[in-house]
């Protein structure tokens, strides 16, 4: 009985050794943006079914932020609700909303001499490093080593137990 006990116990530390789970992260490109003083507009595309949007000034803090639908893999709009310095430079953060690398893009605002309501338009495209998308191959197979050793030794013990009784 100790012997059973005993592989039992080996097969579940085997079975509850940690493996690293990732989300799968869906890229996302910046197709084009813009920014007045008080909107901002993006479009893009991704395979996620919502971005989120965060704009920064030169320091990194967040001047603005807000959440947009993706449908047949697009996504655009536009955010309002803050104020944004004539002349100054903001950098545009999106990513999935489920998490995953930000994809980054600099955008201007006009300055003094732009007539109001005028918009800085950038149309570059820019994508972050390509993600890790699913978990980590030898992960997998780690746990299936693993599984299979501890079914091996549970095997050998149960025939070495059939044989002496």
């Amino acid at each position: 009985m100790k012997k059973i006990v005993s592989c039992l116990v080996v097969l579940l530390l085997l079975i509850a050794v940690p493996t690293q789970v990732r989300a799968m992260e869906n890229a996302v490109t910046i197709t084009s943006a813009s920014l007045s003083t008080t909107t901002m507009a993006v479009s893009g595309t991704t395979a996620a079914t919502a971005v989120m949007i965060q704009i920064r000034d030169s320091v990194g803090e967040i001047v603005g932020m807000g959440s947009l639908p993706v449908a047949e893999g697009s996504f655009s709009g536009s955010i309002s609700g803050f104020y944004l310095s004539q002349g100054e430079t903001y950098t545009l953060y999106v990513a999935d909303y489920e998490g995953g690398d930000w994809t980054t893009l600099s955008v201007q605002v006009p300055g003094d001499t732009a007539a109001p309501g005028e918009t800085s338009v950038v149309s570059v495209p820019v994508t972050t490093k390509s993600p890790d998308t699913g978990e980590d191959p030898m992960t997998g197979l780690f746990a299936i080593v693993s599984l299979s050793i501890g079914l091996s030794a549970c095997g050998m013990v149960l025939g070495m137990r059939r044989r002496s009784l």
